[in-house]
């Protein structure tokens, strides 16, 4: 059984920098994190 799309974050990481956002993660011994910034539209 599948879930998802099987893209995982990588879809989202390049919605977000071709919006001129960024995207890090960063992964530690029992937890990972994940910091967006998306530019607000003036």
């Amino acid at each position: 059984m599948g879930l998802g799309l099987g893209s995982g974050l990588d879809r989202y990481r390049t919605i977000i920098e071709t919006r001129g956002g960024t995207f890090q993660t960063r992964a530690g011994q029992a937890h990972w994190q994940l910091d967006v910034s998306i530019p607000a539209k003036n």
